[in-house]
């Protein structure tokens, strides 16, 4: 096998067709990185104008630490020039300063035409209001089971971090499996044109990001851009219980398929039984000619919390099924993921153990975490944050968590000012115990003295909260 590598002649190629830049062919592109500190030895260097920062202020910084290159809008003085809008030099010296209008289109252009370079590669993406990282891991776990498979990083999931995903494509991966996030309409698409799918994933559909999109079915016609980038080759798998996702099938020349907890899905599961922190067992069904190399019933076993996992398997199953992968090879995969995905249990000081979902919050997520909480045996306490972005629904979905919670927790702290409505409703619903707070230190402290041995503590929240700092404080062993 043949790697593929990314040279400055392929660059060039890309930023300023038409130029003959002697050398450049010879000169190797050794990863691309948005963060000066991180750029590798040989590598290049993206300069993006952030809310705080302007990475143009680090070029040198980057070049300092080992970088060749550097896409830039402007030159840096006391470093070669090559200007992509002009005429090429006669010769060139490394580290140079590429200069174009935009770093960020470029990078992207280059982005799509490594990608590009990859033939024989299955691209998988995913897509929806929640569960978008959850499910990517499953996938890339299924399909790794086939093949060399690369996955998005974290929640790599946008403009900038998908980009710097595919450059990590060398040729020697069978699949490709790619998370996709958006906050206005257009997004999903330029990151599914980047991409070049095969295989497009629709989760669900939520009252999230209407601050920026204003309505419910904005943010359905933003998430089906997915499927109407899909090709008539391609495979468009939904859920089939959401109702918005469902009608995505009437947007796409795709092949669709679909998935739920019903056998009007192609594939779909029942006998869902929650084993608290051991997990989830269900049985999948697929009875129809969607799936026609494996039809029939199979008992599958998870290490995943939450009658939500369901979900998570049943994407990452349909996916499987649909690249001619079989059931074992499925529940292997399913086995190698463990808990690594985003509900995470881990213990914590005094004997108690943490439920680690601080990364972000809707009610959907939330609602569904406290499902998972309610299964436990032992004090169950649940730390939960403001959601935000929620615009006209905020009140609603915060009052309908709290009454959520009522019936979940025995003990319920909060914190924020819309949490308020949640306290409220907790509190009206019957549960006895509950405290907000306004400020994250005051119910770090009131945490500290309150937990026990046995207790179970549920931490949820809007990542901007940085209730992080929470979990960190409640660990046994703080990283």
């Amino acid at each position: 096998m043949t790697l593929i590598r990314q040279t400055l002649a392929d660059v060039l190629s890309v930023l300023a067709p038409g130029w003959q830049l002697a050398g450049a062919p010879d000169v190797f592109v050794r990863g691309v990185s948005v963060d000066s500190r991180q750029v590798p030895e040989g590598g290049m260097f993206v300069a993006l104008r952030g809310e705080h920062r302007d990475g143009h202020d680090f070029i040198a910084s980057a070049f300092a630490g080992g970088a060749a290159l550097a896409l830039s809008n402007r030159p840096v003085e006391g470093y070669t020039t090559l200007d992509t809008r002009g005429a090429p030099p006669e010769s060139f010296s490394l580290p140079a300063v590429l200069v174009v209008d935009d770093p960020l289109t470029s990078m992207q252009a280059l982005a799509g035409a490594h990608r590009a370079r990859c033939g024989g590669l299955r691209v998988v993406a995913v897509t929806g209001s929640m569960g978008k990282t959850s499910v990517k891991e499953a996938i890339a776990a299924v399909l790794e089971q086939a093949g060399p498979t690369l996955k998005s990083a974290g929640n790599q999931n946008n403009e900038i971090g998908l980009p710097l995903t595919l450059f990590n494509l060398d040729g020697s991966q069978r699949y490709a499996v790619l998370e996709m996030g958006m906050y206005a309409l257009g997004e999903i698409e330029l990151l599914a044109r980047l991409a070049q799918l095969h295989v497009g994933v629709v989760l669900n559909v939520a009252p999230i990001h209407l601050v920026r999109l204003g309505t419910i079915e904005r943010i359905a016609q933003a998430k089906s851009e997915l499927v109407c980038s899909l090709g008539a080759d391609g495979v468009a798998i939904l859920n089939n219980d959401d109702a918005r996702v469902r009608a995505m099938n009437e947007l796409t020349r795709a092949r669709v398929l679909t998935y739920g907890l019903t056998p009007a899905a192609d594939l779909w599961a029942d006998q869902v039984r929650v084993h608290g922190l051991e997990g989830v067992s269900l049985v999948m069904h697929t009875d129809r000619q969607a799936f026609r190399q494996v039809r029939g019933t199979f008992n599958l076993n998870l290490q995943l919390l939450g009658s939500f996992a369901a979900y998570t398997a049943l994407a990452a199953a349909a996916v499987g099924l649909s690249e001619g992968l079989g059931w074992e090879q499925i529940q292997a995969g399913m086995n190698s993921l463990g808990y690594g995905l985003r509900l995470v249990p881990e213990p914590g000081i005094r004997g108690i153990t943490i439920l680690n979902d601080a990364y972000n919050a809707n009610p959907r997520s939330v609602m569904a975490a406290l499902d998972v909480l309610k299964g436990l045996k032992g004090r169950r306490i649940a730390v939960l944050g403001d959601m935000l972005e929620l615009a006209g629904e905020e009140a609603t979905g915060h009052r309908a968590v709290g009454t959520h919670a009522a019936g979940s927790a025995d003990v319920l702290l909060t914190l924020g000012e819309a949490s308020l409505g949640m306290a409220e409703a907790a509190h009206a619903a019957g549960l006895r115990e509950v405290h907000s707070y306004q400020n994250i230190d005051e119910l770090r402290s009131a945490l500290l003295e309150l937990v026990t041995a046995g207790d179970f503590v549920l931490i949820k929240g809007s990542h901007s909260l940085g209730m992080e700092r929470l979990v960190q404080a409640l660990q046994e062993v703080p990283r």
